[in-house]
């Protein structure tokens, strides 16, 4: 086979490749879109490496979200930085549908409020509706990105010491570019990377539970023993 004749098949191939992978790459949001938008009992445990570009120093943050619509839910985190691992800062926020929590765990002091609060003294984000859009709105609008999307490869990733078999796709929006590692058999984001013009964000999804029932616990709080309530900030 010629030289010419060879080149022009290799063309063809990588052109049909490429559109194969372009349709694919929709068909891999809708996926991720329609199961996401079906989680209304959900939690998800992440660690996330917060690097600033100028710098190069690293923030390690461990988080629980755990949301039960319509008014309840469970945020944690704990931040670390450097290499000793220490704790530098740490919070937890619960609503268990009357009352609303936050317990610094570092500090040992909490305070709560009436949920009636939240939209008067308190911002509307605390609302359960609030954590859950910051949380998964760009999982169930992923569908609607697909123009922006590529398709970039096939991956194995270790997850707590199991390999999963990804999809590998960008989403670019505005400004900020998303890198999904999405779970082969059942659509889960397991990996997700930023970068926008700020620090760069690699966040690894250890638990992904979409469908409850959630443990009751989950969203239940009682000051520990020995913990402070502090008086709430003057307005």
């Amino acid at each position: 086979m010629g030289l010419l004749v060879r080149l022009g098949l290799s063309a063809l191939l990588c052109g049909f490749a490429l559109a194969q992978s372009q349709s694919d790459v929709a068909g891999i949001l809708i996926k991720v879109s329609d199961l996401y938008k079906t989680a209304s009992e959900y939690e998800l445990v992440l660690d996330m490496i917060r690097t600033n570009p100028r710098t190069g120093k690293q923030e390690i943050t461990h988080q629980l979200i755990a949301v039960k619509a319509p008014n309840r839910y469970r945020v944690e985190f704990t931040d670390s930085t450097g290499q000793d691992g220490k704790t530098s800062k740490a919070l937890i926020t619960v609503l268990d549908g009357a009352t609303l929590w936050f317990y610094d765990p570092v500090l040992g002091r909490y305070n709560s409020y009436p949920a009636t609060a939240i939209g008067t003294d308190l911002p509307d984000e605390l609302e359960a509706s609030g954590i859950d859009y910051n949380t998964m709105s760009r999982f169930r609008e992923a569908s609607t990105k697909g123009l922006a999307a590529s398709f970039l490869r096939d991956e194995e990733i270790a997850i707590r010491g199991v390999k999963v078999g990804c999809y590998v796709v960008l989403l670019k929006e505005r400004n900020r570019k998303y890198t999904w590692w999405v779970d082969r058999t059942n659509s889960h984001v397991v990996r997700e990377d930023t970068q926008d013009d700020g620090d760069n964000i690699s966040t690894t999804f250890t638990t992904i539970a979409l469908v409850g029932p959630l443990p009751e616990g989950l969203f239940v709080f009682a000051p520990p023993a020995g913990a402070r309530k502090i008086a709430p900030d003057p307005r």
